[in-house]
């Protein structure tokens, strides 16, 4: 039997974190005698997800003991943010663990680990920088479950709660026009707008479609996993957003569109036929092998940093920068 004790004094280890040289595994009094309907699994690296473990359990007055917390850090090394984290799953009264992997293995390898750790016959996948919008969030996915079964289902993100700050405003922009849709939208180009958080998916669809792990950068592993699944199961949206409080600068963006230009060319030679009429498809193969590239580079990056420039202009330097990176040949 599992108990709230840290790993090195237990003699029994969930499966998924049976290898002592990668993962530590710690759980709280509640752990042992849950058996929950909805597992919610949150991976993070660096971000500090306690906010999002309170928002849960706040909400747990009303869901009872359906629900457990699963929360993974994925390699931060941080000792100074395991000890918050560890604290707050301890203090939750809901059944909570924390997995800390030694070594950082990537975000589709990471919610492959949650999922098999986890006990519930769904799971609900959230970013430590998201938090609901709602008070009856969790009990909008229990209904579903008692009462439709679902298989697939995206709940959708917002930027209500979301920071303010002068220096995010090309990423507030960017999120409330390409992200923060109604369902009634997203609905129409389903695996679209799976972007890994807020996604209720029952156990047998994610056993059969993990996250493919050789999606090791940022960016892509979570609408390549939504591509896999629309082959066998539908994938519903519906109106029960959380709010993404992680919204970075430029210079960020920067780091995290360059970065993805790997599962990007790794997603068009696997899946052409449903990238091929998608606008960065179209640009990265239109700048696949335009001259000048790094001065291309440069110039948008000014143009997404100006200030004074109008934010549509912005995106599109941001949009080219990425462009140039997605249609960048070995």
């Amino acid at each position: 039997m599992l108990d709230g004790t840290n790993i090195a004094d237990r003699a029994e280890r969930p499966k998924a974190v049976a290898d002592e040289d990668r993962f530590d595994f710690e759980a709280n009094a509640f752990w042992v005698s849950a058996r929950p309907t909805v597992s919610v699994l949150v991976p993070f690296l660096h971000d500090d997800p306690t906010d999002l473990i309170r928002s849960i359990q706040s909400q747990s007055a009303t869901t009872g003991s359906l629900v457990e917390l699963i929360v993974l850090d994925d390699g931060s090394n941080d000792p100074a943010l395991r000890e918050v984290v560890s604290r707050c799953v301890q203090a939750v009264s809901i059944p909570c663990a924390l997995i800390v992997r030694k070594q950082n293995g990537g975000r589709a390898a990471a919610r492959n680990t949650l999922a098999a750790t986890a006990r519930g016959g769904y799971f609900l996948f959230n970013d430590a920088d998201c938090i609901p919008d709602a008070d009856d969030f969790l009990q909008k996915y229990l209904d579903l479950v008692a009462h439709e079964q679902p298989a697939f289902v995206v709940g959708g993100f917002s930027i209500l709660q979301a920071p303010t700050d002068r220096r995010f405003a090309l990423h507030r922009h960017i999120t409330a026009a390409r992200d923060c849709l109604p369902a009634s939208e997203r609905q129409k180009s389903p695996w679209r707008y799976a972007y890994g958080s807020n996604i209720l998916v029952r156990r047998d669809v994610m056993e059969a479609t993990p996250f493919n792990p050789d999606y090791l950068g940022w960016g892509w592993e979570d609408q390549e996993w939504a591509m896999r699944v629309a082959k066998h199961w539908p994938i519903e949206h519906i109106d029960n957003t959380v709010s993404h409080l992680g919204l970075d600068d430029p210079d960020r963006l920067f780091v995290k569109y360059a970065s993805s230009g790997e599962n990007f060319r790794l997603i068009a030679a696997t899946h052409p036929e449903l990238l091929k009429n998608q606008p960065a498809y179209r640009a990265a193969q239109l700048l696949e092998k335009v001259p000048a590239r790094g001065v291309l580079i440069g110039l948008a990056r000014r143009i997404a940093r100006s200030e004074h420039l109008p934010l549509p202009l912005r995106v599109l330097g941001l949009r080219l920068f990425r462009a140039l990176h997605y249609g960048q040949t070995k």
